[in-house]
């Protein structure tokens, strides 16, 4: 278990093509996707919170401290710096922060400890295929807070934001780990994975 990063799980999305279902709350396999996502990512670090707008009840039966954006529609690299912001209030000892999107519910069970084997002063990138999962990323927790400016000023991409800060990418041999539930079909894949 990872003593000195957080996990924030990325729960701020308008499920739109799933019908604008709370993506973090609809059902697979007989679990909310969030606690699949849990069940992944609990063992690999001590601190983990929830990111995500609304009312925060509705998710109280996970036991997460649940942070929402400084400004709303700003996507998720809002959520990423508020999370950060809470880990640096909350958690002193935290040093990096790694996001990932509550629709990726089945990340690999190492993603922790390879993220944070990288230069701790670049933004550490999942790779998975040839292909840039740049929402699933470990931050220097520094750096992360600082996106609250650039959001303010208009920043929304999260690719943006980690080529200006430095990263790395660390690959990872299984794709379908880091596959996302967007879609019904989505949905219907991951159900059938799970049986």
């Amino acid at each position: 278990m990872q003593e000195t990063c957080a996990i924030a799980i990325l729960a701020g999305g308008e499920g739109r093509r799933l019908g604008r279902a709370d993506k973090a709350l609809v059902s697979v396999g007989g679990k909310p996707m969030l606690a699949l996502a849990l069940d992944r990512v609990r063992p690999q670090a001590r601190h983990i919170l929830l990111s995500a707008n609304g009312d925060p009840q509705r998710f109280s039966a996970f036991g997460l401290p649940v942070v929402a954006d400084a400004q709303a529609d700003a996507g998720p690299l809002a959520g990423i710096a508020a999370a950060a912001g809470y880990c640096a209030r909350h958690w002193p000892d935290v040093q990096r922060l790694i996001s990932l999107p509550v629709d990726v519910p089945r990340p690999p069970a190492d993603l922790a400890a390879r993220l944070m084997e990288t230069d701790a002063a670049k933004v550490a990138v999942a790779e998975a295929d040839g292909r840039r999962q740049w929402a699933i990323a470990c931050w220097p927790i520094s750096a992360a807070s600082a996106l609250a400016g650039a959001v303010a000023d208009g920043a929304r991409r999260i690719e943006d934001a980690v080529r200006a800060i430095g990263w790395q990418a660390v690959p990872f041999e299984e794709p379908a780990a880091f596959r996302n539930v967007n879609t019904p079909a989505d949905l219907a894949e991951l159900e059938r994975a799970l049986i």
